[in-house]
């Protein structure tokens, strides 16, 4: 590999690791605004305070589903009152103010075991893919020879390599277990 091939190759990387703090912080903005991350927030603290996009925007304790979404550019917040019940008022950055109540949904006030219990495989699963695509990368930086550049090519293509089998063999469990379910008349409506 030449200079300006090593170089496009170390700056492709560079830039894929700089991709990680930015998926994160989006994660975490855009759960922000929904009925899961307020309500445990709310309880604690009683007022819980969010910025709003218009294009996501945020919960309406007003609609009983989760689904139930306003949309406008600007600050959320929400309030508990000693009834339970959930008060937003949403102050875009153009208009007036608009409030809107609701009770304080169940299905986000106590999560049941079988949710607690859905959360951790799920937060087991990240975890083993994470760790098996390190190693993808791992073994094929290890197993290539030759400069630094051409060995980061061949880590990211073996972690490339690693997470599509594991995105494979996670559909095909899926698919078996949909099966399964439907064998077994749990899907039935």
């Amino acid at each position: 590999m030449d200079g300006g091939a090593e170089s496009a190759l170390l700056g492709g990387v560079i830039g894929l690791v700089s991709l990680i703090p930015i998926l994160v912080f989006t994660h975490h903005r855009v759960q922000k605004n929904w009925p899961w991350w307020i309500v445990p927030r709310l309880k604690n603290k009683g007022t819980v305070r969010v910025g709003v996009r218009n294009s996501g925007g945020t919960w309406n304790p007003a609609k009983p589903t989760p689904t139930g979404r306003v949309y406008a550019s600007g600050q959320a917040t929400y309030t508990l009152d000693s009834d339970g019940i959930v008060h937003l008022r949403l102050q875009p950055k153009h208009g007036s103010e608009r409030s809107f109540s609701g009770p304080l949904p169940d299905s986000y006030s106590k999560p049941s075991m079988r949710i607690q219990k859905a959360r951790r495989t799920a937060r087991a699963v990240l975890v083993a893919i994470a760790v098996a695509v390190a190693v993808g990368f791992a073994v094929g930086y290890l197993a290539s020879s030759g400069p630094t550049a051409s060995r980061l090519g061949w880590g990211l293509f073996g972690a490339l390599v690693t997470y599509i089998a594991l995105w494979a063999l996670i559909l095909v469990i899926r698919v078996v277990m949909s099966v399964g379910a439907l064998r077994r008349g749990k899907n039935a409506p």
